[in-house]
């Protein structure tokens, strides 16, 4: 990760994880988790969104990855799903919506 996230991003990340809450977790006696720590803030939220670790990982191609300087929302996915949403209200009835909206929440449940 030193080609990824520079030396105070690491240094960040050290101290917040040690200054974690730790409490044990019911599968394993040994291990202890930290329940809600996407919500934090701070380094360890900034590496959920932190572009080039998502571009480096190929979860999305590097274009979506950018985040706006300002606001750090993913602005190039907001505005795509913006259209795709616009193209559907204009071809899609309601009927068909809800169809595809109901097909789309039984695949996500049962992946």
């Amino acid at each position: 990760m030193p080609d990824v996230l520079d030396a105070g991003h690491i240094s960040r990340l050290k101290r917040e994880v040690n200054e974690l809450p730790l409490t044990a977790v019911d599968y394993s006696p040994h291990q202890k988790g930290s329940p809600g720590i996407q919500f934090r803030g701070g380094a360890i939220t900034d590496l959920i969104v932190h572009s080039p670790t998502i571009g480096r990982a190929r979860g999305v191609p590097a274009f979506f990855a950018h985040l706006d300087r300002r606001t750090a929302s993913p602005v190039w996915n907001v505005t795509m799903v913006g259209v795709m949403a616009a193209a559907g209200e204009m071809v899609l009835n309601y009927e068909r919506s809800a169809e595809l909206i109901n097909f789309g929440a039984f695949l996500a449940f049962m992946g």
